[in-house]
């Protein structure tokens, strides 16, 4: 007859699943009496100076939807797009002269 018996240790699934059950609430209990608590995180500044003023894109494939992401960053303030790239130069050289 076969053991209901699983690991080595002779745990069975449903002791080994009532063991985790037990210990998990433990540590869920035990971190609520020993103080842990949640705190927000420090407030930040609305204003970040220096680099972060602005960001800084550059664009490999133009065609599509890289072209429409491109004409949609642009519209966007402190963003600067500083290179396109595309396999054909002469798709290329036309976005570029509409930026």
């Amino acid at each position: 007859m076969a053991s209901d018996r699983n690991d080595q240790n002779g745990l069975s699934r449903r002791e080994f699943t009532t063991r985790l059950g037990t210990a998990a609430a433990g540590v869920v209990i035990g971190s609520d009496l020993f103080g842990a608590k949640a705190t927000a995180a420090p407030s930040v500044s609305r204003r970040i100076l220096g680099a972060n003023d602005r960001v800084v894109l550059a664009s490999i494939g133009i065609r599509g939807q890289g072209n429409a992401l491109k004409r949609g960053f642009a519209k966007l303030a402190n963003v600067e797009h500083k290179t396109l790239c595309d396999i054909d130069a002469n798709l290329a050289g036309e976005r570029i002269n509409r930026s």
